[in-house]
């Protein structure tokens, strides 16, 4: 194993490769660090990732090992079932998740919310974007809104937000700006609360998790938006998805906003049979 950078985004992954205690791992980093995410280092290579990388991909050596048709295999097994999945899924966050990545503009910016919507991108190709970014940090949904701004407001590129309705009430006032740039459009996914924690073991057992975990809300978004005079567009519906994502991308006289209301209660059942679909062995 070679990584760079931070942790990977995915829990399981991280999980799956801590386990691997017999697996040889180096990391790759400009200066010296202590990080051990996965606790099983064997050593830093320290100089410029890229360039390193580099290196190694030019390295010519023979292996016997049948380790690359292998993980190709399972890939290709995977991206299948994912596809055939969301050809017959319902409609709720990850599929809209799938309709607004197959939108994107080509070599535009991807801003990511915390929570639900940088956990279902990493299910996509995002490749055809020029950057993807996400406020991790210590995983907090709040300031997400505001730092998508701040970087649209200085890029001469398509900046696309995707936010929960929750990150976006967090930080609405973001949009208390009196120069905020026409090039950014918010897509904000309302599933009326936490949705993330509607996936998690236990969470969602507990007598007050509707109100405090969830945090289910009353707020008319529409008309919070219209107070900071940003152009709302709104979609209840799975056959009008596309034309408003469209809508939302081509508007170019003001910031714009794009409000995607997806079921509360179904959207966690549908993302667990994803999950164990793809984790079902093939016959």
């Amino acid at each position: 194993l070679i990584s760079l950078g931070g942790p990977v985004v995915s829990k399981r992954l991280k999980l799956w490769l801590q386990k691997q205690k017999q697996l040889k791992h180096f990391r790759l980093t400009k200066e010296e660090d202590k990080i051990d995410t996965y606790h099983n280092i064997n050593g830093t290579i320290i100089g410029n990732p890229i360039e390193i990388i580099d290196k190694i991909a030019g390295e010519q050596v023979e292996s016997h090992s049948n380790f690359t048709q292998q993980w190709k295999g399972a890939n290709s097994r995977t991206n299948e079932k994912h596809s055939q999945f969301l050809k017959n899924a319902s409609y709720s966050d990850i599929t809209v998740f799938n309709t607004i990545v197959k939108n994107l503009p080509s070599d535009c910016i991807l801003h990511l919310g915390n929570s639900s919507p940088v956990r279902y991108a990493q299910l996509f190709d995002l490749s055809a974007c020029h950057s993807v970014y996400s406020n991790r940090g210590v995983s907090g949904i709040d300031g997400c809104l505001s730092t998508s701004t701040g970087f649209a407001s200085q890029s001469d590129r398509i900046n696309v937000v995707v936010m929960g309705d929750l990150s976006f009430l967090y930080d609405s006032n973001g949009l208390w700006n009196k120069n905020l740039p026409c090039n950014l459009k918010i897509v904000v996914i309302n599933n009326q609360g936490g949705g993330i924690f509607r996936m998690i073991p236990g969470p969602s057992e507990i007598d007050a998790f509707e109100e405090f975990m969830e945090t289910n809300h009353p707020v008319d978004i529409e008309k919070l938006v219209g107070a900071f005079g940003v152009n709302y567009i709104g979609c209840n519906a799975e056959n009008e998805l596309d034309e408003k994502i469209q809508q939302l991308l081509q508007s170019n006289k003001s910031p714009s906003l794009l409000e995607i209301k997806t079921p509360r209660l179904e959207n966690a059942e549908i993302f667990k049979e994803y999950v164990r679909r793809i984790k079902t062995e093939d016959r």
